[in-house]
């Protein structure tokens, strides 16, 4: 039987160019994701007293050219030379989430070609389902369990999601399993950009009605409220169809935590900074359309507080955020110039804020 081995080279280098950029189909239910082996399971207790999931590979068998290396030597050779010419650049990553009712993220990688530790882009897409009955119920009330109780907190969604990036962020694509990245401890990854879909769930269930009732009496969905009028994201959340009920309310959720962990308010700054050291910028899109966009080297000269900073305060942050900046501009990541203000309160220290701050 011919192999790959059989083709002429020039054809057998086209192969492997298109196998290591090649999307893979995400699972199309929990049922099929559940089929696969997914042999890492974390439970994360919110200070709430809920309980939410991560699932991801355990195992890194969606890197690609791991397998094709691993069929004889002579790939193994190519591949690395079809993977010198391809990848001058660093390369994208695609992630796929099921976000269940119960409050879960199953994550896939759909296009994940090597383990690099700095990424051009990094496409997010989110699918809604319902939470199979052979699950069991994973959180306490669980009519409100698709977004979280709102009513002194952010929605249990964006703690998780907040989680998960973070998670990949430090520790990279395989949290679980991927310890090393060339002989010593894997740096975490750099990305340029992330891109967010969101998509319409197709199933009946997402949302309950009692659910929307209680939503709509919240403070938070009140808040929410004022955002850009929701005919900029489809139709009103009194519409009967639940799938664009949820849908809207995700993608209101994802620019509302995205704004607040990106706003460096000083009570979610040291959250915020993780993303402010890996990230370039955010996008958020839903039907083909850009909803919004985050440009961290710019939010990054921002400090958004609802008291004044002690001068002391406002130098650590200004250390950082220089710091940060010297961080970014190593690996290419934009950055913007520093306030007049903070460079003041840089001139006395052992740093040249001017190093800094090159554009």
């Amino acid at each position: 039987m011919p192999s790959l081995l059989d083709l002429p080279r020039d054809v057998r280098d086209d192969v492997l160019s298109y196998a290591l950029r090649m999307k893979l189909d995400p699972p199309a239910s929990p049922v099929e994701f559940s089929q696969a082996s997914r042999e890492f399971l974390s439970d994360i207790y919110l200070d709430n007293g809920w309980r939410c999931r991560f699932r991801f590979e355990h195992q890194a068998k969606f890197r690609t050219f791991v397998a094709l290396q691993l069929v004889n030597w002579q790939l193994y050779d190519e591949v690395r030379e079809v993977m010198r010419r391809q990848f001058t650049h660093p390369p994208d990553y695609d992630l796929d989430i099921m976000y269940l009712t119960d409050g879960s993220m199953w994550t896939t990688w759909t296009r994940l070609p090597f383990v690099a530790h700095h990424v051009n882009t990094l496409r997010i897409t989110f699918r809604l389902f319902r939470c199979p009955g052979w699950l069991g119920a994973t959180l306490r009330n669980s009519h409100t369990t698709l977004f979280g109780d709102f009513q002194n907190r952010p929605p249990s969604f964006l703690c998780i999601f907040y989680l998960l990036l973070h998670t990949f962020l430090t520790r990279g694509p395989f949290p679980a399993s991927f310890r090393r990245y060339h002989g010593v401890l894997f740096p975490g990854m750099l990305i340029d950009k992330i891109v967010i879909s969101i998509k319409r769930p197709t199933e009946s269930g997402i949302l309950p009605l009692e659910h929307l009732l209680s939503l709509e009496e919240s403070r938070m969905f009140t808040r929410l409220s004022t955002y850009p009028p929701h005919v900029f994201f489809g139709p009103s959340v009194h519409s009967g169809n639940e799938g664009v009920v949820a849908h809207t309310l995700l993608v209101l959720y994802m620019v509302f935590g995205l704004r607040i962990l990106t706003g460096l308010d000083y009570r979610y700054e040291e959250l915020g900074r993780p993303f402010y050291e890996r990230v370039g910028v955010f996008e958020i899109r839903s039907r083909g359309r850009t909803l919004k966009y985050f440009n961290l080297a710019e939010f990054a000269t921002r400090i958004a507080t609802s008291e004044p900073l002690e001068d002391s305060d406002l130098r650590d942050y200004a250390r950082w955020v220089a710091s940060t900046a010297n961080m970014r501009r190593q690996v290419g990541l934009p950055v913007a110039p520093l306030p007049s203000r903070l460079r003041q309160l840089l001139m006395g220290e052992s740093v040249n804020p001017d190093y800094f701050w090159q554009v």
